[in-house]
């Protein structure tokens, strides 16, 4: 298995930091080019972790919105 490099941040809902792995993806796509011009797209930068619900009961996966100026990967 790959481990993941590890970032924190602060999250955009409560005033804690989040650690897990960071992502970001484009809020929507259009289908002509010149939407993008008229209509910049903004990119959600979230946190993913995870933790154990259970024995035997599948992991709970749990994305964070974060501020991505407080994004720092974690050594």
């Amino acid at each position: 298995m790959i481990k993941p490099k590890k970032y924190r941040a602060k999250s955009l809902h409560h005033p804690a930091y989040v650690e897990g792995v960071y992502y970001c993806y484009p809020e929507t796509t259009y289908c002509f080019e010149e939407d993008y011009k008229t209509h910049p797209i903004e990119n959600i930068h979230v946190i993913i972790n995870h933790s154990m619900t259970d024995w035997g009961l599948p992991n709970e996966l749990k994305v964070f919105r974060i501020d991505p100026e407080t994004l720092e990967k974690i050594e």
